[in-house]
């Protein structure tokens, strides 16, 4: 049986792991400005 998990705990535990060399996320360099305006 498990032990009870404190919210506090689990919630710090960083389940994010961040990978420089191939992000998932790829920022044009030069975006459509009129697009842009779309989503502001």
């Amino acid at each position: 049986m498990t032990s009870p998990v404190n919210v506090d705990v689990k919630l710090g535990v960083n389940k994010f792991n961040v990978d420089e060399d191939s992000p998932h996320i790829i920022l044009k360099t030069d975006p459509d400005k009129q697009a842009l305006e779309v989503l502001i």
